[in-house]
């Protein structure tokens, strides 16, 4: 993940700004969009040859691993740390810190995202693929913007006296245009951010509900508690509880999927399928050595 390289042209194209070259603008672009195209066709290749080659388990659903999942719908804290990863490609410019150390800053705004939107793309996940898209675009705006504005307060300037108001005007420009990208986008983080606080209150909710139902079932006790939620690109409330109980040999409770459903659905405002499955435990209490 630590790809420095991305630093140079995250850095050259706000440096080409404020210095009013637009030589070194453009090319700081277009080494940024070569940079994360590759590292997406390079994740898209080699995620479709573990896939192919079955160098993971046949069928493995690629949401159900977290550092997939949660790129599939970024939230604002994302926002935050790619503009901390601009704000740190200044300092190594302005103090001359290792721009390696500095690459991890950038590497992990940018590269495991794009590296996601090339699992989705080999998996065939349209959704993850396009909430990691957003998330890659987001970051590398943000970089560019932070950079760009800390360069300009930091007084770097053209060397020619007459290219201040040129170079200011374009970082006017630039400065706008990335500030309404990135509004627009994180309206999509907004979405996420809010249906993430709503699906971890339903879950709560859910969570205190089964608490107290099984502690009026005499001899239950959970073992597991899942939820299984809905695909959509930026709701993410859960649609199906599956409850796991420890029970007695022996020991039956057919009402008890339905009083739970009811309990969910009086707490919740929602309607949830609920499954509950039972597995038999027995425990024996260790014997004392005799006295």
């Amino acid at each position: 993940m630590v790809i420095a390289p991305l630093l140079g042209p995250a850095m050259s194209a706000s440096v080409g700004t404020v210095v009013d070259d637009d030589d070194l603008f453009a090319r700081g672009i277009r080494l940024q969009v070569v940079g994360v195209a590759l590292a997406v066709v390079g994740a898209a290749a080699f995620a479709f040859l573990v896939k192919t080659t079955h160098l993971v388990p046949p069928g493995l659903d690629v949401l159900s691993l977290s550092e997939v999942r949660e790129r599939l719908r970024p939230d604002f804290l994302s926002l935050v740390v790619a503009l901390g990863s601009g704000v740190a490609g200044v300092y190594s410019l302005m103090s001359g810190v290792s721009s390696a150390l500095v690459g991890v800053a950038i590497a992990v705004a940018l590269i495991p995202p794009a590296a996601t939107v090339g699992i989705g793309i080999a998996w065939g996940v349209p959704t993850l693929a396009v909430g990691s898209a957003v998330l890659v675009a987001v970051n590398v705006l943000s970089i560019n913007l932070a950079a760009l504005v800390g360069l300009w307060y930091s007084g770097y300037r053209p060397q020619r006296f007459f290219a201040v108001g040129d170079a200011h005007a374009a970082l006017v420009k630039r400065g706008v245009t990335l500030a309404v990208a990135i509004a627009v986008l994180s309206a999509f983080l907004g979405g996420v951010t809010l249906a993430s606080v709503e699906a971890a209150d339903t879950e709560q909710a859910v969570d205190r509900a089964i608490d107290d139902v099984t502690a009026q079932a005499a001899h239950t006790s959970v073992v597991d508690v899942q939820f299984q939620y809905d695909r959509g690109l930026v709701s993410r409330q859960p649609h199906t509880v599956i409850v796991t109980l420890g029970i007695p040999p022996g020991q039956q409770y057919p009402a008890l999927a339905q009083s739970l459903a009811k309990r969910i659905e009086t707490d919740t405002g929602r309607e949830l399928a609920v499954e509950v499955r039972y597995v038999e435990t027995q425990r024996v209490a260790p014997s004392r050595p005799n006295e």
